[in-house]
């Protein structure tokens, strides 16, 4: 098969998935903004709290599910279909945008934080399917480009929803405009998923006494120890959600401290967070091509975190807009190449029946540090730190950890990068005892 036939296959497989995985980005999001802002201008009222108690009751309504129950959904994506897995996950996901629709257009807005929680169920049990099935749709050297696609459309999505779900509710019976496109959209969404192309369990009930969660965590500690270039990815995963959470919620504020800068520059900033992230999600692909240079990328991809992160308080106290853009494009595409790298050498190099185990004990890590999040940022407060020092502090501690949670995945990703010059398939590193 020629290379532009191969890569064709590989789109053709992958592309339910990532339309999938990209419309309930959306819808998410869509509603996370139209939430935000009904909030913001008073609009939704929910147990007599203020509107920062709302936000904050919001996000954890959100995180903790991920936290509670990505293990044992990716127990449960190894004993079943993960296809079949996302196809339920995607009519959960219709039912709760029903519930949210009729939030939206009664302004109820308990009803609504309910709506968010099942939305936080929904994302718990979709995480380990959708990544844990990509090395089932393409072959172990086509994994970055994988991911770097699944990135790339992630984060478009959520920049997208977050836009459209604030802006329509400016427009006549815009709380309404978001209930119907959120239901439309899950419908679309399902669809997507039904075209997801269907495999075995790769844990099936029969083949292996069920041992809990309990024997999953032994299980996950003891592949760590066999499999050492797993443990810095997983740490550096939930990093990236960490950093992510803090950066996101304080991008806001940086208008604010910037005299004679309206609102509407918020817009423009996640605009140019979004095109960064997709640029370095996009650049990883070439990561695999490049051989006996690890120095010089891990050196690069310091200097892409660290050294715009240390510029960002200059440039608010100088008032410089497009300095700013441009330290926050930077930032962003150093953040987006090292997510996807994690998640490939993750991938690859965990065996295939504890593959979405090992991604949902990730995913309970990384819902632990969005909560942990929120505490740093009040934590930050209470010394008294200046909002824009927050993202050097924050932006050094994830150039430092990314260098070493990426240096240990350079291996496995010149076993990729060979694999796919050589035109066969990838082996992994290391092989653990079996499980």
């Amino acid at each position: 098969m020629s290379e532009g036939r191969d890569i064709s296959t590989v789109k053709g497989r992958l592309f339910p998935l990532v339309v999938t995985q990209a419309l309930s980005a959306f819808n998410n999001n869509q509603l996370r903004g139209a939430m935000l802002t009904l909030v913001g201008f008073g609009k939704l009222k929910a147990f007599g709290l203020a509107p920062e108690s709302i936000v904050a009751l919001s996000t954890l309504l959100i995180v903790t599910p991920i936290f509670l129950l990505s293990l044992f959904a990716g127990q449960l994506g190894d004993r079943i279909s993960k296809a079949r897995l996302i196809r339920v996950c995607k009519l959960v996901e219709l039912g709760v945008f029903i519930v949210v629709a009729i939030a939206l257009v009664t302004e109820n807005g308990e009803l609504l934080l309910a709506g968010l929680f099942l939305a936080g169920l929904e994302t718990a049990f979709f995480g380990p399917a959708k990544l844990g099935i990509l090395p089932e749709l393409v072959a172990s050297e086509r994994l970055i480009e994988a991911n770097a696609w699944m990135g790339a459309t992630s984060t478009l999505s959520i920049l997208f929803g977050l836009i459209v779900g604030s802006l329509l509710l400016f427009l006549p019976n815009g709380a309404t405009l978001v209930a119907g496109m959120g239901v439309v959209i899950a419908v679309l969404g399902l669809v997507a998923a039904l075209s997801i192309r269907r495999r075995e369990a790769s844990t099936p009930e029969t083949s292996e006494p069920r041992r809990g969660l309990a024997g999953d965590l032994s299980d996950i500690r003891r592949l760590c120890r066999d499999v050492p270039v797993l443990r810095l990815p997983l740490i550096g995963r939930s990093w990236f959600w960490y950093q992510a959470v803090i950066t996101t919620s304080l991008m806001p504020l940086l208008p604010g401290a910037m005299p004679g800068q309206s609102p509407a520059f918020t817009t423009l900033i996640f605009i140019v967070t979004a095109a960064g992230v997709c640029l370095g999600a996009l650049l990883s692909r070439f990561l695999a091509a490049i051989r006996g240079y690890d120095l010089a990328v891990l050196s690069a991809l310091f200097v892409s975190i660290a050294l715009p992160s240390v510029d960002i308080p200059f440039s608010v106290d100088a008032n410089q807009p497009l300095r700013l853009l441009a330290d926050i494009f930077v930032l962003s595409a150093g953040t987006g190449l090292f997510l996807v790298v994690l998640n490939t050498v993750v991938q690859s190099e965990t065996p295939d029946t504890f593959r979405a185990r090992l991604i949902g004990a990730g995913d309970t890590l990384s819902g632990l540090a969005m909560m942990l999040s929120g505490v740093t940022i009040a934590g930050l407060e209470a010394l008294s730190v200046p909002m824009p020092n927050m993202f050097l502090i924050v932006g050094v501690l994830t150039a430092l950890i990314a260098t070493a949670t990426v240096r240990p995945a350079l291996p496995a990703l010149s076993s990729i990068g060979q694999a796919k010059r050589a035109g066969t398939k990838s082996s992994k590193l290391f092989t653990p005892a079996d499980l």
